[in-house]
């Protein structure tokens, strides 16, 4: 590795920092042996390329290609919550009345903090994104569509809402173009839909690559009539997660380098002019095999030798929309970028701070080498989870002679994935390397047992400050989601499910509670194992001073675990059940509602259920009641706790719910597509109140405009549903329709 002067005291892998007001001492170490528990800032951009070039050529001659696997298997989108309500952070704008008293707000983790959703509303207009658009309705009176703006969204869209502004997020597709008229094979004539065009500065940094672009927008909606886009922030890398305080975001970004054209074998193979002789033994193939890594080798070590800082750090373009001038350039200056003393791969995670009372501006990032994952965030700090960095081989062995199919005539070896091969390593899948990158380090190390580790970053951010690295520190196993976090009483709770290898008999899940030491470490302070042995982490809620774990594999368990002292953290109690609850919500001090599936002990799903669980005595944790809907069936609720609703003036929970049931009797088939409305009451329990649909055409086989109902909300006395068809408002007394707009 090259050495580095400057270095701020971290503990392993830290994930993102800024080098200028971190709260940590900066201090001079030897220029040999790389401490892991420190985090170095690189003191110019010649610093940073040479640490891109020397790692980056290692890996390829270590594994043939530049870029690791990991074990991670968290969820980076939608990536979930803990304490909190249904109301989120105030909107700022209009006169729509108190939240959770006169409007609902989304769904989100911490009380304050707000998350980025399909729709917002601030009690007197509700925003949406359907079809592309961003639909404005005036919520009044009557609800009115007063404006829809084209936005010509990629995928995994969300909003935020502050004021008179929106601040869009989107990921869209920065690969290659079809030309126009141009068809895929197989479509016949039916011409494939254009992507929205690309700036051309994006074109040029894509260096006709492929990579994941991010867009950002804000959104002028102060005319109801006529919204208009302010600005547009085109970013090289993929978007995460955001998070909002009032008006300032932060938004989490994870950047592979752009614009460098490496050679696979197959490409040196198809160059060869002549082309070699067909290979008629295994030997004869092995040694084709062995000259083609080496070219393709040699040819991307002259690749990354001939790299800029333009190729390992994120760009952007900047449209100021409204004042006629676009500009572009690196996302951040390269003594704000950092990496960690633990070698954790050339992806560069990001987080970047934007202000609306000032506009967007691609200012104010920090970064670092390592590859981010999910995000929780505090009132006060964020962190960022990622995983160890795993090393593998991306060419993998010589086909085989028999055990491939190959066409005599072309002398091409089949591409990974569409081989018949048999072999660990000639196809398919690529396989984690049996042995670890000598740059990583193991969280076992010197231990018998090896099992997955998870890195944690922790961030301050100050209303008035890009976010300020503070510290890291490490646990053992994975992360579901962002709901394994909660920070309380200045520590954060973790919860995680380990294993050895690829063996899922070995799961066994923890809750670990980490502390800021005040000097770079989040340290292991307490931590208690034991939960699910064989079964992994399905969700996690912490309410107050109590965990509440749900582990599935055949049955469901639900654990509390007693958080009171967190040096001694422990289980409490345990309830066991043939489902499993994907979501869990606190409904008072004493009741949890569980959103999630039945199921069989064999451990077969059925359809969407909700629970009722008594925790008022945490040793004996209990279901009091449940309702299930369908024989079989699905809820947006299991992946995306935004999606779920719980009105607390009238005990009302609503969500969406795509469920399928059979009569035996009758042999008739049933099918739903709609909200499903239930009261949830200690004493009562649940209780069915109403379902609310969007099809409108019931005989339809096609179901037009996909009314897939996506978010509900609630302003005043009515209930609003929305679906990529349009929204209704239902009465909140009864459901009763009292309006439908169509998108």
């Amino acid at each position: 590795m090259p050495t580095h002067y400057r270095v701020l005291s971290l503990p392993l892998l830290a994930l993102l920092a800024s080098p200028l007001a971190t709260g940590c001492n900066q201090q001079e170490l030897p220029k040999e042996d790389p401490i892991p528990r420190v985090l170095y800032a690189f003191e110019s951009c010649d610093d940073l390329l040479d640490y891109a070039k020397e790692n980056a050529k290692e890996s390829l001659d270590e594994y043939g290609s530049i870029y690791g696997g990991d074990y991670f298997e968290g969820q980076p989108l939608n990536d979930g919550g803990q304490e909190g309500d249904s109301g989120g952070e105030g909107t700022g704008g209009g006169d729509g009345g108190v939240p959770g008293v006169d409007y609902s707000e989304t769904n989100v983790q911490e009380l304050g903090v707000d998350e980025p959703d399909l729709v917002k509303t601030d009690g007197d207009r509700i925003v949406a994104l359907a079809q592309g658009q961003l639909h404005h309705v005036d919520a009044t009176g009557t609800p009115t569509l007063t404006a829809s703006l084209p936005v010509e969204y990629g995928y995994g869209a969300e909003l935020f809402l502050y004021e008179d502004r929106v601040l869009l997020f989107q990921r869209v597709d920065g690969g290659y173009y079809w030309g126009e008229g141009d068809v895929l094979p197989g479509d016949g004539e039916e011409p494939l839909p254009q992507p929205a065009p690309l700036p051309a500065e994006v074109q040029a940094w894509l260096n006709g690559t492929w990579t994941p672009i991010t867009k950002i927008t804000e959104i002028d909606i102060s005319d109801p009539a006529a919204l208009k886009i302010v600005a547009n922030l085109y970013v090289s890398g993929d978007y995460l997660s955001a998070r909002r305080q009032d008006a300032v975001s932060r938004v989490v970004l994870r950047s592979t380098p752009t614009g460098l054209q490496f050679k696979d074998p197959w490409q040196i193979l198809e160059a060869m002019d002549p082309p070699p002789p067909q290979p008629e033994t295994q030997e004869e193939w092995e040694a084709l095999w062995a000259e083609l890594i080496a070219a393709a080798k040699e040819a991307n070590a002259a690749i990354i030798d001939a790299s800029t800082i333009d190729n390992w750090v994120p760009h952007y373009v900047f449209e100021d929309v409204q004042g006629g001038k676009t500009t572009s350039g690196l996302l951040l200056e390269c003594v704000d970028a950092m990496h960690p003393g633990v070698y954790s791969g050339l992806t560069m995670t990001s987080v970047l701070t934007i202000d609306l009372e000032k506009g967007l501006s691609p200012f104010g990032g920090v970064g670092l080498f390592a590859d981010g994952a999910i995000v929780y965030a505090s009132t006060d700090n964020l962190y960022v989870a990622t995983s160890a960095w795993q090393g593998f081989d991306a060419w993998g062995d010589a086909p085989g002679v028999v055990d491939v199919d190959v066409d005599p005539g072309d002398g091409i070896p089949p591409e990974p994935g569409t081989s018949s091969s048999t072999s660990a390593t000639g196809g398919g899948a690529a396989e984690p390397a049996p042995d670890a990158d000598p740059r990583a380090i193991s969280f076992r190390a010197g231990d018998e047992e090896e099992g997955l580790t998870s890195y944690i970053h922790k961030f301050a951010t100050p209303a008035d400050d890009k976010a300020i690295y503070r510290s890291s520190g490490e646990v053992r196993g994975r992360l579901l989601n962002q709901w394994a976090m909660h920070e309380a009483r200045g520590d954060l709770r973790v919860a995680t499910t380990d294993q050895q290898g690829w063996d899922i008999d070995t799961w066994e899940s923890f809750v670990t509670v980490l502390r800021d030491d005040g000097e770079g470490e989040l340290g292991e302070i307490g931590q208690v194992g034991g939960l699910g042995m064989g079964e992994e982490i399905k969700s996690v809620r912490y309410i107050g001073d109590v965990g509440y774990v749900v582990t599935f594999r055949q049955t469901d368990p639900l654990y509390t675990v007693d958080l009171k002292d967190h040096e001694h953290p422990a289980v409490a109690g345990e309830h066991k059940i043939n489902v499993y609850s994907a979501y869990l919500h606190p409904l008072d001090e004493t009741h949890l509602i569980g959103v999630g599936f039945d199921g069989t002990p064999e451990g077969q799903l059925l359809g969407v259920q909700v629970n009722l669980f008594d925790v008022s005595d945490i040793q004996s944790p209990i279901r009091t009641s449940q309702q299930a809907l369908g024989d079989f069936g699905w809820t947006e609720v299991a992946f995306d706790h935004h999606a779920f609703l719980y009105w607390e003036p009238t005990d009302l929970a609503v969500f969406p719910v795509n469920s399928f049931s059979f009569d035996e009797e009758l042999m008739l088939e049933s099918y739903f597509m709609g909200a499903a409305a239930y009261t949830v009451d200690p004493e009562a329990g649940v209780q069915p109140f109403g379902t609310i649909t969007h099809i409108v055409d019931p005989n339809d086989p096609w179901l037009a405009g996909d009314p897939t109902l996506r978010r509900s909300l609630v302003i005043g006395d009515l209930l609003y549903t929305v679906s990529e068809s349009g929204l209704k408002a239902s009465a909140l007394a009864d459901l009763a329709d009292k309006a439908w707009l169509e998108w």
